[in-house]
């Protein structure tokens, strides 16, 4: 399945990340979260998270919007039963190994990045000895944070946040795409967390939300 977003379906994104302290301290941080009202799951949600699966129970709400893409870069490499793979190498069917344990691939989108795309530059070992080596992300790919960052800017011991919030300026840089690139989506027919570059990435799959 091949995806494709254009410029416009960006703007919720690019509004975000206007108003986003790129260049901020942690300080300035936990003070743009504070002004945003940073309320629990249920608070911000509108539904009590943990009553749908235990992955949703560590989500966040943000403000971002639904259009904005997620996927993993090329050349990510996603930890399988057969090793470590990149990304483009992945099929549906092949086991990967997620929070949950060894879990099947039960699709994979090509997912058209245009160029502006916002992107995340994570540089090695800035989350805590993660990614491996230096990763980029679309910025509102989910990250599970499970460091003193998710106590500091959260209030919680572990949240599934976009990678665009983790942005401190100096070693987790926001920063766009120069030219056109296929993203990769992992679903498994329910929210997982995976490996790649061993950061624990949030598949593709939708959440389970109540009517």
């Amino acid at each position: 399945m091949s995806i494709q977003y254009s410029r416009n379906t960006l703007t919720s994104f690019t509004a975000f990340g206007a108003n986003f302290p790129v260049q901020a301290e942690m300080a300035a941080l936990r003070s743009f979260h504070k002004q945003k009202g940073a309320q629990s799951a249920h608070d911000r949600a509108g539904f009590d998270m943990i009553h749908t699966t235990p992955f949703a129970a560590g989500l966040r709400v943000d403000d971002m919007g639904a259009q904005t893409p997620v996927a993993i870069a090329p050349g990510t490499s996603v930890l399988t039963l057969d090793g470590a793979l990149p990304a483009e190498h992945l099929y549906p069917g092949d086991a990967v190994i997620t929070r949950h344990g060894a879990r099947p691939l039960t699709g994979i989108d090509h997912v058209t990045l245009p160029a502006g795309t916002p992107i995340v530059e994570i540089t090695h070992n800035a989350l805590g000895g993660r990614p491996e080596r230096d990763l980029w992300l679309p910025a509102s790919q989910r990250i599970l944070v499970r460091d003193w960052r998710a106590k500091a800017l959260y209030g919680q011991a572990q949240v599934c946040i976009p990678a665009g919030q983790l942005v401190d300026g100096e070693y987790i840089r926001l920063t766009e795409l120069a030219e056109d690139v296929t993203g990769f989506a992992l679903r498994f027919g329910r929210p997982e967390v995976f490996y790649g570059d061993g950061v624990e990435l949030a598949s593709a799959d939708p959440l389970n939300v109540p009517a």
